[in-house]
């Protein structure tokens, strides 16, 4: 008796081994069979060695994968239940991954070592997450119902989304894609395309965007007038020359730092509550207008000017290494000292002095109450050894000919910025010629407007410099010749200059012997 009810426990137990048999069909089953063959990929999903023994004729193996949510499975026509979705999430696969089944609408494999993905029978998929692999290519162009793809962090060089007009968000950030077009993409909300080389992005046609991240890539343009729903838009670490959000009035998060921005207007992103626009060329930049703006960077520029609302409650601003002075730099009380980080900044060019003129730093003198330190020193020889200049004024000092041919540097001091330290430099020269090398130098018409003569009377023969310098003493032109004992002429033309005061500059065997400075008009 108890033999036989043995038997009918096995057959029973058969029986329901062969139900279950039927229930999952044949090539999803044979589909998971070969891609758990490759490498250890059954003992990564929890499966042993004795679970492939019978894997041909039970699905004890598949029970425990389902169970574990890892699979889930949906009937089609047939009555066989076919793969609906797979979570094969951080379980250290390799190799090919392929499915046939054209019930799969969800499909996560993310963060594995997958060498290759194809998707082309499931053509039902809408959700595809395949980032952190090692792809080289991916194609989506049969998967007609995607969402949403994940393809981030792999080395996919070309991503066709044409056929996937459904998609409303796509992260391919960290790849290696050199074209990207979303012009037919007309339902996406989210494009993070960054750190890829890609050097033209054409998202005019995606009016639904409100997320777009496309920094790290080469772009020299980016047009983004007609997403005027956008609400975050990271471009940093490109190329660009210009950036016009003057439409994007939903803008709460900008990141343009890392480009070549020399102006940028952000009046109209009233709603603008993080911004950063560092290591740019701006020389001014004006938020007085963003009064929601917390976390501000514009570090890394050449900011002289620096408009910031009183009415702003801003946790976090990054200003260092412009050419802000105490006089400038915004006076934050609420913000905490180690968030508000404003040094250093860059040196305060004074250029060019006669040692008849003076230098006037009296706008940093007085600072809300705080009066600023001024100490002077003598940098020629490149060690800084103190001296002391005559002041008319408090901040307003004076040069005497002693100081002739040298470059003084200042250091400023103030309570009201006590980790910033502001340094002027400038160079001092003697305003009168050398007679006893040249003599009648003159530069004229004075001021002129396209050209102008220089003429000069040297005593001897002699190898001659000329040297036209800006106010800052930036040397913007020279020229070199041998000239005989005796009156010359040379014709400087000026038409490319700005307008503004030049100095010419004469030397002689490497020594100065004769200094003029013009004015250059230019007419509007």
């Amino acid at each position: 008796m108890r033999l036989q009810l043995h038997y009918l426990l096995v057959a029973l137990m058969l029986s329901v081994s062969v139900l279950f048999a039927q229930t999952y069909h044949e090539d999803c089953k044979e589909d998971l069979r070969s891609f758990f063959r490759q490498g250890s990929n059954f003992e990564n999903l929890w499966l042993s060695e004795s679970d492939t023994l019978f894997w041909d004729t039970s699905d004890v193996w598949i029970q425990k994968l389902t169970s574990a949510y890892i699979l889930t499975w949906r009937f089609d026509s047939t009555y066989k239940e076919r793969l609906y979705i797979i979570g094969f999430s951080e379980r250290n696969l390799d190799g090919t991954l392929q499915f046939r089944s054209p019930k799969l609408i969800t499909l996560n494999c993310e963060n594995n070592n997958l060498l290759s993905l194809d998707v082309s029978n499931n053509t039902a998929l809408e959700y595809l997450d395949c980032g952190l692999n090692n792809l080289m290519e991916l194609d989506i162009s049969h998967n007609i119902n995607l969402e949403e793809v994940y393809c981030q962090h792999n080395n996919i060089s070309l991503l066709d989304i044409w056929n996937n007009t459904l998609l409303s968000g796509i992260w391919c950030y960290n790849n290696n894609l050199s074209v990207l077009d979303v012009s037919n993409n007309l339902k996406l909300r989210v494009i993070d395309c960054a750190n890829n080389n890609l050097s033209v992005l054409d998202v005019s046609n995606n009016t639904e965007l409100y997320d777009f991240v496309c920094e790290g890539n080469n772009l020299s343009v980016l047009d983004v007038s007609n997403n005027d729903i956008l609400e975050n838009l990271q471009c940093s670490n490109n190329n660009l020359l210009s950036l016009d959000v003057s439409n994007n009035l939903e803008l709460r998060i900008l990141n343009c730092g890392d480009n070549n921005l020399s102006s940028l207007d952000v009046s109209n992103n009233t709603m603008l509550e993080k911004f950063n626009c560092g290591d740019n060329n701006l020389s001014v930049l004006d938020v007085s207008n963003n009064t929601e703006l917390f976390i501000f960077g514009c570090a890394r520029n050449n900011i002289s000017e620096l408009n910031i609302s009183n009415g702003m409650e801003l946790e976090y601003l990054e200003c260092y290494d412009n050419r802000l002075k105490f006089s400038t730099l915004p006076i934050l009380t609420a913000v905490k000292e180690e968030l508000y980080i404003y040094f250093p900044q860059k040196v305060i060019v004074g250029g060019i002095k006669l040692h008849t003129d003076t230098v006037d730093l009296s706008s940093e003198y007085n600072i809300n109450g705080h009066i600023t330190n001024y100490s002077w020193y003598d940098i020629t020889d490149g060690e800084e050894v103190e001296i002391s200049l005559p002041t008319y004024n408090n901040g307003i000092f004076s040069f005497t000919e002693a100081y002739a041919d040298k470059k003084l540097r200042c250091k400023m001091t103030n309570g009201q910025f006590p980790l910033l330290t502001l340094l002027y430099e400038t160079e001092v020269i003697v305003s009168v010629l050398d007679t006893t090398i040249v003599t009648g130098l003159v530069v004229y018409p004075n001021p002129n407007y396209t050209e102008a003569l220089i003429t000069f009377m040297i005593l001897e023969s002699s190898s001659v410099i000329f040297e036209i310098c800006d106010i800052t003493g930036n040397i913007i032109y020279s020229v070199s010749d041998y000239y005989g004992s005796g009156e010359h002429t040379i014709l400087l033309s000026t038409s490319d200059y700005l307008g503004g005061t030049y100095i010419c500059r004469m030397l002689i065997n490497g020594k100065q012997v004769g200094l003029k400075s013009f004015i250059v008009v230019k007419l509007n």
